[in-house]
């Protein structure tokens, strides 16, 4: 995925659950949900993130993350905890 605008609706922005894929200069934005990406993301770069409880949620090794903007999560309850990366 390259060059795109991904807007979230309280589900996943980009559901790639057991999928390898790369996510290049875009922006991915919502009002909440529970991440803006799940899956074996192997390259992202230069993304716009917001608006999610968690950044990213990578599955697998070998990532390259690089010049990425992670800005402004979402709060769930009371005592929100907000991840910018998780590995899995």
């Amino acid at each position: 995925m390259r060059d795109c605008e991904v807007v979230g609706n309280g589900g996943w922005g980009i559901d790639g659950d057991g999928r390898t894929f790369d996510v290049e200069y875009t922006r991915i934005k919502a009002t909440q949900g529970p991440a803006a990406i799940l899956g074996n993301v192997r390259n992202l770069l230069y993304c716009d993130i917001s608006g999610f409880e968690d950044g990213v949620k990578f599955q697998g090794d070998d990532i390259v993350a690089r010049g990425n903007f992670l800005h402004n999560p979402s709060a769930v309850g009371a005592d929100p905890h907000n991840d910018g990366f998780e590995f899995f």
